[in-house]
C-alpha cells in the first residue's frame, strides 16, 4: 500500500479528481504539474511487519496518523493560514507545535527508526512474559 510521509493536499490545486503541485524537472528545466498521489510516498511505510504473535494490527501506525495526527495538522494549518487570527492561545500554540512535529516524525528515516525501537521493546516484553508464564507452569504440580 502506498503511504505518504508529507501532507501535500493543502499545498495543491484540485484539477479534475486529483490534487496537483508544481514540480521542477532538473533535466528539462521545466515546471510540470504532478499528482500528489505520485510523490512523497513509500510502499508500506506505516505498515508493521506481519508478526501476529506480537502485533494484531499491521496498520496500527497508519491508523494513528489518520485518526489522531492528521486532524490536528489540519487544525494547525487552518490556524496558521487564517488572516483574522493575530494572537494565539497556549492551546493553539500546542496545535501548531504538534502539526510541525508530526511533519518531522513522518520523515521515513525517523519513522522507521521509531518503529524499530518500539518493535524491539515489544518483542523483549513479549519474550519476558512468555518466559514468566512458562516458569509458572513448571512450578505447578498436577
Amino acid at each position: 500500500m502506498k503511504q505518504h510521509f508529507i501532507y501535500l493536499k493543502q499545498f495543491s490545486s484540485k484539477i479534475g479528481k486529483g490534487y496537483f503541485v508544481n514540480s521542477f524537472d532538473k533535466q528539462t528545466g521545466k515546471h510540470i504539474p504532478t499528482n500528489i498521489n505520485n510523490i512523497c510516498a513509500e510502499t508500506d511505510l506505516y505498515t508493521l511487519d506481519d508478526n501476529r504473535e506480537i502485533n494484531n494490527d499491521i496498520l496500527a501506525v497508519e491508523k494513528i496518523y489518520a485518526n489522531f495526527v492528521e486532524p490536528r495538522y489540519q487544525k494547525a494549518y487552518n490556524l496558521l493560514t487564517d488572516d483574522t487570527v493575530f494572537r494565539i492561545t497556549d492551546e493553539q500554540r500546542i496545535k501548531i507545535i504538534i502539526g510541525i512535529l508530526q511533519l518531522y516524525m513522518r520523515n521515513p528515516r525517523h519513522l522507521k527508526n521509531g518503529v524499530a525501537v518500539h518493535t524491539t521493546e515489544i518483542s523483549k516484553q513479549h519474550l519476558a512474559v512468555t518466559e514468566q508464564i512458562c516458569n509458572i507452569h513448571k512450578d505447578i504440580k498436577i
